[in-house]
């Protein structure tokens, strides 16, 4: 099974829309190394299934897509942005702590074509990101705040990318324990 992309900084706005395409791909390159009959097996002890984590990378990128597209003067209510938070700075997740993330031990009977909706459903989320991206300028991209963590809309995107990486990875972790 291929590793996984690491996110790293874009210093501009066709640097980040460049690295959502090659995230994405390999995103979409790991679903379909997943053996199909394990897309919908329950994880063990306990977590979501890799169609689950799929579909949560999907929704992250609707989020942010919603929160970029946003008026200016709306995103300003939050407050200015943490000078120089780089996203290598970041964790991808709230639970730094879990390695341990069990297995997929039950194969599932899987309908014909759940993977391909998997992968189309991501890439169409990745390209609503990218088009609400190219709405905004390189200031506005460096100067509006994100909704959470003193981001700025660019580091907001890098650590949408970095925890849908993340949340493969978990994914990619119980496969390999099989």
């Amino acid at each position: 099974m291929q590793s996984l992309p690491t996110v790293r900084s874009c210093s501009t706005r066709e640097e980040l829309v460049s690295h959502i395409d090659e995230v994405h791909a390999a995103l979409c390159a790991f679903l379909r190394e997943v053996p199909e009959n394990l897309l919908f097996s329950q994880a063990e002890p306990e977590g979501w299934t890799v169609a689950k984590n799929m579909k949560h990378i999907a929704s992250t990128n609707r989020l942010m897509k919603r929160w970029i597209s946003l008026p200016v003067w709306f995103i300003k209510l939050r407050g200015k942005p943490k000078p120089a938070l780089r996203i290598e700075e970041v964790d991808a997740t709230n639970r730094p702590n879990i390695s341990d993330y069990g297995t997929y031990p039950e194969p599932t009977a899987v309908r014909p074509g759940a993977r391909e909706k998997l992968v189309e459903l991501m890439l169409n989320s990745a390209d609503d990101l990218k088009k609400a991206i190219a709405k905004r300028s390189e200031e506005e991209l460096d100067r509006l705040p994100g909704p959470f963590g003193g981001m700025n809309l660019r580091t907001f995107v890098l650590f949408g990318l970095k925890h849908g990486v993340h949340h493969a990875g978990v994914a990619r972790a119980r496969l390999l324990q099989k």
